[in-house]
């Protein structure tokens, strides 16, 4: 347990932008340990990973564009390819967090819900105002997990 709560540490790290960060430690990810515990580790990942490959996916190979809020006054557009991308890494990277779990639990149950859950992840991030996806795509997950299928 403690080595997974070491490694969630140094991933949210990475994870987070430096905005988020308060004495090199983000805030989010504070939370996230605070609210959600072990499940905790489903939010790094779907962001750390699924969250990672979208805008260079839809930068690349993006050719269906959507417009997404902007607090900034800023024109932001993000891409139904790149969002696909994020819909796709998810599943990898939430059926990770089953993994890495300390006990972990693999039933029919949580497979059918693992690309529910990515789903949940993709839509969160495509309607997630500018540069706030980052923070909400670490919660929704986590909020998930702990709610519904792991207590």
């Amino acid at each position: 347990m403690q080595i997974l709560v070491i490694w969630k540490f140094n991933l949210a790290l990475k994870v987070a932008p430096i905005g988020y960060r308060w004495n090199g430690i983000p805030h989010d990810s504070l939370a996230l340990n605070f609210f959600f515990g072990p499940n905790a580790i489903f939010g790094y990942l779907a962001t750390g990973f699924g969250d990672a490959i979208g805008e260079p996916v839809g930068t690349r190979f993006g050719r269906h564009q959507y417009k997404v809020p902007s607090f900034g006054g800023v024109k932001a557009f993000r891409t139904i390819d790149g969002s696909a991308a994020v819909f796709i890494v998810c599943i990898f990277a939430i059926s990770a967090g089953f993994a890495l779990l300390p006990n972990p639990v693999l039933n029919l149950k949580n497979l059918t819900f693992i690309p529910v859950l990515s789903l949940v992840c993709t839509l969160t991030e495509a309607l997630s105002p500018h540069g706030w996806d980052n923070a909400t795509m670490q919660f929704v997950p986590s909020f998930f997990v702990s709610s519904l299928f792991l207590n």
